[in-house]
């Protein structure tokens, strides 16, 4: 879900991967982009969060649907890669809210340990949220913008566990089901909200969203979805799943026994109907981050071995041809598609 993300917690790979190439971000501008003038710093709130009223007229600059990439700290916004604002916030991980108003993301307060921040795109007001967690990284808004999927650890000794967390009541919930001995990853919710996917090492859990809860419905081994020569899965995959519920994107590491290489990040898309397994990107690139919309779009970044080049992609889910977006200079890490 990518980023200087979750690849700044110890990684937890399968046996025989091959430990992974620490990611630095740096600040370049990108090219074919039309940047605005830096916005002043972002007003630091801890009071609680409000939700934007839903009926209120949207500005130009918030369209209901656009694409968003961030860097260590910063973060371009709009609505499309070629015509983006620059907003400066110290972001880890991201998701952007679906009436597009709202990002939350990753911010640290210390090394080694993160909080959960806001931030309004219009007032640049930025706010924490008052949890409890030790540590917590950021996950994803569900369809209607009322929960945020959330990793966390309770202590510093303790599992990563997903819990949801109500954006209007202050609230949160852990998933009572799962195994607290056991480390969970990049909780993400489909892009209408009804599904929330989550894995550990071995397995990918697909539940439904229901009356605020995550019911159960499938568990998926990941060596069903690993086909690909010296390939596994660590925390640093994510998986998510489209709005018919049919496919499951995620990405997988290859190259994970070749002692020489960084293992690279592949997408890959699994139709769960037919069992169909398809690999949507090459051996000489490395998936940085990847979102789905609600039109079965796949959004996704790339650089190349020597991180030099990354580039912004846009595919069907389907398996159409994907179609370049953008290209940048600075390294990019982060991707997130308003709902």
């Amino acid at each position: 879900m990518n980023r200087i993300l979750i690849f700044l917690l110890p990684a937890l790979l399968y046996p025989g991967c091959a430990p992974r190439c620490t990611k630095a971000a740096a600040n370049d501008n990108a090219e074919e982009m039309h940047h605005s003038d830096s916005v002043p710093a972002a007003t630091m709130s801890t009071a609680a969060v409000k939700k934007p009223d839903q009926h209120s007229a949207k500005k130009n600059c918030q369209p209901d649907y656009f694409f968003a990439v961030a860097l260590y700290n910063t973060v371009y916004y709009g609505n499309s890669l070629e015509n983006m604002v620059k907003l400066d916030i110290a972001s880890a991980q991201l998701d952007i809210s679906p009436d597009g108003r709202t990002i939350a993301y990753s911010s640290y307060c210390k090394p080694g340990r993160r909080i959960i921040k806001v931030i309004d795109i219009e007032t640049q007001e930025a706010t924490f949220l008052d949890l409890p967690q030790y540590n917590v990284y950021m996950g994803s808004w569900n369809n209607n913008g009322n929960y945020l999927a959330l990793n966390s650890q309770s202590t510093v000794y303790s599992h990563w566990q997903p819990i949801l967390y109500n954006i209007e009541t202050g609230e949160f919930f852990d998933i009572d089901w799962l195994d607290t001995d056991n480390d969970y990853y990049n909780p993400v919710f489909s892009p209408d909200g009804k599904r929330l996917v989550f894995h550990d090492i071995c397995r990918i859990y697909i539940c439904d969203f229901v009356r605020n809860h995550a019911v159960l419905k499938r568990v998926i081994d990941t060596e069903d979805l690993c086909n690909v020569d010296n390939a596994g899965f660590s925390d640093y995959c994510k998986f998510q799943m489209s709005n018919d519920g049919n496919y499951l994107v995620f990405t997988v590491e290859t190259d994970i026994l070749e002692e020489d290489l960084c293992p690279k990040t592949t997408l890959c898309s699994y139709e769960i109907n037919t069992g169909r397994l398809r690999r949507m990107t090459d051996s000489h690139c490395t998936v940085t981050d990847f979102a789905i919309s609600s039109a079965n779009e796949i959004y996704y970044c790339t650089c190349n071995k020597d991180k030099e080049l990354f580039e912004g992609y846009m595919a069907h889910i389907d398996g159409s041809d994907p179609v370049v977006s953008a290209t940048f200079k600075e390294r990019t890490y982060a991707i997130a598609v308003a709902k």
